[in-house]
């Protein structure tokens, strides 16, 4: 099939005269990513900023975004429109940075990094949505060529005040920050401790419960979660476990 046509079928987008790519290929590097249905996936031509697949298992997550012009179209301005003028300053800024950073560092292999936005989007709605997305770039290959980028985006909340967007670049497997310090506008890190006691809350246990367990105090439990929350801007403690659970998913 002419990849240089626009198909769109069964959630299937593919679009671009640019992009000469086997379908075939396509479709087997996302064949084992469509099981999890609280995932929207897609890949994304980084030369043309076109996207060339996207599957969506969340209708409601992109629900009063798209039109007609998105689907005559699909380019990576569709989620630029849809944020705040300080917010879309900070996404490209930031993508900015990390592509200066593989423009640094050519003999870096780029499709072991990882860059992960948290924001809001505002559909036609009205209505703010809040997700996650991690990119990543594939493994170059002789025709995938080396610009192609996979994206996945889990919803965090789909009816919600605006928060300020964060972000994250670092080593896939990683959890140290390579490029941006932590601190304001980054997402938090989860430390193997921290991850530890979201995975006991997770199931089920108090913090009496998760203290004993992991040997430490209760107070130091209680104020860890605490910080967990407040720098995630999040309010309760199910929240934080989604949201532990989809940054570290991948």
């Amino acid at each position: 099939m002419d990849l240089g046509k626009k198909l769109l079928t069964s959630g299937f987008l593919a679009t671009g005269s640019d992009n000469k790519q086997s379908l075939d290929e396509l479709r087997a590097f996302v064949s084992d990513t469509m099981s999890n249905e609280h995932v929207e996936f897609g890949l994304l031509d980084w030369a043309t900023e076109t996207f060339v697949y996207y599957d969506a298992k969340l209708p409601r997550l992109l629900n009063g975004f798209f039109n007609t012009a998105f689907l005559e179209h699909p380019k990576l301005d569709f989620f630029f429109q849809h944020l705040s003028q300080l917010d879309c300053r900070f996404v490209k800024g930031t993508i900015v940075r990390v592509m200066a950073f593989f423009d640094a560092n050519p003999d870096c292999n780029r499709s072991q990094y990882r860059l992960t936005l948290d924001g809001c989007l505002r559909n036609n709605s009205g209505q703010y949505i809040r997700i996650m997305c991690h990119t990543a770039f594939l493994p170059a290959s002789e025709t995938l060529g080396d610009n192609l980028v996979r994206f996945y985006l889990h919803l965090i909340d789909a009816d919600c005040k605006p928060t300020a967007p964060m972000r994250s670049f670092c080593r896939i497997g990683v959890r140290k920050p390579v490029l941006f310090k932590q601190g304001d506008s980054s997402i938090l890190y989860f430390s193997p401790q921290r991850m530890s006691m979201i995975e006991l809350l997770a199931r089920g246990k108090q913090m009496k419960e998760i203290a004993n367990e992991l040997k430490l105090t209760e107070s130091t439990v209680y104020n860890t979660l605490t910080t967990c929350r407040g720098r995630s801007q999040l309010t309760s403690n199910p929240q934080l476990i989604h949201y532990a659970h989809c940054f570290r998913c991948l």
